[in-house]
Formats: structure tokens, sequence, C-alpha cells
């Protein structure tokens, strides 16, 4: 354990800083909404979710995927040391980036009097989705520069850029909004793109990467195969989107529109808190893994680390989300929507088994494997989770969706282990079953004790078990990680001071 800690907290390093990004933009985030609900209203609050949602479809398509798919291939050169390599990579990849932007930009300003009919309903909003392609362009070239901060690690200026983007919607946005209502809703969206792209611009300008002339042919052979993969994380993503989009409307027509906005309710606030955990470890695991891909020594011992970090932070979050569920609801939102309460606990339960697969579901991508990441992300993926939900709901009603999303998470913590150890020869070593079975255990006893009819007895026994998950987990992680003894090293240095 002790030649690992550095390992550990090399992982743990890149954690804490997403993890405190994702924090703080949610809780910018939550003033934001505050005050854009206040100056723009409800139908000003539609206007800038259908503006943003139109852009980012545009912006998904226009870039083909090149954005993620490229930091594979900058991870593999800087893992290696070959600076040439890595400064041909991005050198194309700029390239291609802007190509796509251009065609984003216009894309959306050609079509800017379709895209409103097709929005709004009118042309009312064509000159708006005009000025958009400004913020469509800006957005593609941003998008790939945080590609490059993200495949050479540069985890600070990766960050600096989230916050400043987020900040810039609070402290330019919302002024925006006051002074000019409706009519401030595109120069604040078109204003935050530029300072993202300035901050990433500036961001990747300190990596140290050598200048390099190159041909577009030369540009088009190094881009051929990141083209391809990014294809079908496009395509796989849209699948995604569809199989949404069927849910709610199952839901929609076999229930009702309340039941739509209860599910994407319980949904938004299970993964605000605990999901955060996953986006925050992804941003530093995905270039790190496929940086030692070719080493299946290398590559098990930082799955296996991943894993037992991901159970060990996100198992207490869990268990505090099943006690406190009523309570984030009714702060967050209204009493009203008191009722998903269980809904919300079923949710969060089932991300534990998220946290078995989460890691192992990166190999594919990170190794190349197109047709298994396509086949098993963008068809099998999205054929059974919407089987599983419409099923569920139509024989259990809003709960049913509770259900269906503890057998999703289950069904791929089993198949995702079965299929990586059939690919890639990769399975979890017995050490890490032995640390997860007290959490997996104490977290079905918080949440069978949830449903228990007195409520001091049953937030009693909830409470008990969750502090015995905090415990247990802070107990594992500073084995892992010596969090005493960082902390004491710190206030020694500063006492030294």
């Amino acid at each position: 354990m002790k030649n690992d800690t550095g390992a550990y907290r090399s992982i743990m390093k890149g954690t804490a800083i997403f993890g405190g990004v994702q924090v703080i933009n949610v809780l910018i985030g939550l003033v934001r909404g505050k005050l854009v609900a206040l100056f723009l209203g409800v139908a000003g609050l539609g206007v800038v979710s259908l503006f943003t949602a139109t852009c980012s479809t545009i912006q998904q398509f226009a870039s083909l995927g090149l954005n993620l798919a490229s930091v594979r291939d900058i991870s593999v050169a800087n893992e290696c040391g070959n600076v040439l390599e890595a400064s041909r990579i991005v050198k194309a990849l700029r390239q291609a980036i802007k190509f796509s932007a251009y065609i984003g930009a216009l894309f959306t300003a050609l079509f800017a009097g379709w895209l409103s009919e097709v929005t709004f309903g009118s042309d009312r909003y064509k000159w708006s989705f005009i000025f958009l392609s400004v913020f469509v362009f800006f957005s593609l070239l941003a998008n790939g520069e945080n590609s490059i901060l993200q495949g050479f690690r540069q985890l600070k200026s990766l960050a600096v850029c989230n916050v400043a983007g987020a900040l810039c919607g609070l402290f330019v946005g919302v002024p925006l909004y006051y002074w000019k209502g409706v009519d401030g809703i595109v120069p604040a969206l078109i204003a935050s793109s530029l300072v993202l792209y300035g901050f990433s611009w500036y961001g990747t300008r300190k990596i140290g990467l050598k200048f390099i002339q190159q041909t577009w042919k030369e540009n088009s052979v190094i881009c051929r195969s990141i083209i391809v993969i990014g294809i079908l994380m496009t395509v796989g993503a849209c699948l995604g989107n569809l199989a949404n989009y069927i849910i709610l409307g199952f839901i929609r027509c076999m229930g009702s529109i309340e039941h739509v906005g209860l599910y994407n309710a319980a949904n938004s606030l299970t993964m605000q808190y605990c999901g955060l955990v996953f986006t925050a470890m992804a941003t530093d695991y995905y270039p790190r893994l496929s940086g030692i891909i070719h080493n299946k020594k290398a590559t098990l011992s930082l799955v296996n680390q991943q894993t037992e970090l991901v159970l060990l932070i996100i198992t207490p979050i869990v268990s505090i989300v099943l006690l406190i569920a009523p309570a984030i609801i009714a702060l967050l939102l209204t009493q009203e929507f008191l009722s998903i309460v269980e809904l919300v606990r079923y949710m969060a339960f089932g991300l534990v088994f998220k946290a078995f697969c989460f890691p192992m579901g990166y190999l594919s991508i990170s190794k190349g494997d197109k047709l298994y990441y396509f086949a098993i992300e963008g068809i099998w993926t999205n054929i059974k989770t919407p089987l599983i939900f419409i099923c569920m709901y139509y024989f259990y009603g809003l709960n049913g969706l509770g259900y269906a999303a503890i057998l999703n998470s289950l069904i791929d913590a089993v198949v995702v282990s079965v299929l990586t150890y059939w690919r890639y020869g990769i399975v979890l070593p017995f050490s890490f079953y032995r640390l997860a079975l007290p959490l997996v255990l104490g977290l079905i006893g918080c949440f069978i004790f949830s449903f228990i009819k007195d409520a001091h007895v049953s937030y009693s026994l909830m409470l008990l078990a969750s502090v015995g998950i905090v415990a247990y987990s802070f107990r594992e992680l500073d084995k892992r990680i010596s969090i005493r003894n960082f902390v004491i090293n710190k206030f020694s240095k500063k006492k030294n001071e």
C-alpha cells in the first residue's frame, strides 16, 4: 500500500481539483439561476435553454467528436515524452477544429431563419441565431483548446477555464439580463464563449509545444483515426439523447407531464451531488489511462486504484443523500416536489453500482477499440436503458423509474465486468471486493432503514449507518493517501513559517 501512496495521491489530486471546480460551478449555478429567474422570468429561462440546446447540438455535429477523441492520442504522445509527435497532433487538431468551427458558424448563420422556425415556431429569433454563430465558433475553438489541456493533463489550467466560464455567466451574463432582459441573452452567450476561449488559449500557450509546419495532407493523415472514433462517439451521444427522449416521451404519453418534471428533477438532483464525482475523476482519469493503456500491468493497477477511490468517495456521498434527501428537495425545490424523495433515494443508491463499472468503461475508448466501444456504448446501452425504464414505469409508475435506475446500473456493473475480462483480460482483484463489501452492506442497510415508517427510528438508524460508512471510507482513504499525515505536515509547515 505504501508503494502505491503516490499513485493514489496523484489520482486524488485530479479529483480534488475538478471536484472543487464542480462544487464551485454548482454554487455559482444556484446563484445565477435565482438571479436569471428574477430578471428573465420563466419565459426568458425557456429562451436561454432553447438557444443553448440548439447551439450545443450544432457544435456536437460540427466537431465530429474531435475534441474528445483527440485526448487519447495527445495523452499517448505526452506519456512517451514525444514532444514532436504531440506537437504534430495538436497542430492537426487545431486545423481540424478551426475548420469545424467555421462549418458550425456558417451553418448557424445560413440557416438562422430555419433554426428560429424549428426552435421557436417563428422567424422572430432569426437575427439572434445569426449573431449566435459567433458563440458557436468560439465555443468550438475553446473545446478544442480544452481537449489539448486535458490531453497534457494541465489540470489547473483546465480548472481555471471551467471556473472562468461559470463566473462570466454570473458577472457578465446576469448584468446583461438585468439591463437588457431577454435581449441580453445573445450578448451574454457570446461574451461567455470569448472569455472561455481566451482562458483556454492562454493555458495551452504555456505547454511549450514545438512550432511545426504541416500541410493539409499531413494533418488529414493524423486526424483520420481521430475522426473515425470521434464520429462513433458523436453517434453514441446522439443515440443516448434519443434514448432519453424516448423515455421522457413514454412517461408523458403513459403518465403525465408532471411525472416528466418530477423525474427530471430527481435525476438532476442526484447527478448534481453524486455525479460530479464521476465527472471530476473522468477529466484526469481518461488521459492518464490513455497514456499507459499498452502496459497491461500498469493499466490493471490504475483501473483498480481508480475503482477503489471512486467507491470510497461516492458511497459516503450516496449515504448522506439517502439521509437528507427531504431536506435537499425542500431547500432547492419546493414542497410539491417532496413526492420524489423515494425516487431520489432509489436513483442515488443505483450510483454505487455505476462506481464498479465506471473506470472499466474507459478501457475501450482509451485503447481505440472502435467497434467494441460503439457496440457497447452506442447500441447495447441505448437499447437496454430505455427498455428497462419503460417497463418499470409501465408496471410500477413513478417509483418504477427508481427501480429502473438500480437495475440498469446493476446490469451495467455485471456486463461490463464480464466483457472487460473477456475482451482485455482485466479483472478487479479480490482485495477490491474485500474493501467494497462493508461499504455496500452499510449502504444497503442505510437504504432499507429509509423505509421504516417510524421517522425517529428510521433517521436514527440511517444516521448510524452513514456515520459508519463515512468513518470506514475515511480510514481506507487514509491508508491509501495518508490524509492525517498530509494535514499534520501542512500545519507544521505553517507553524514553522
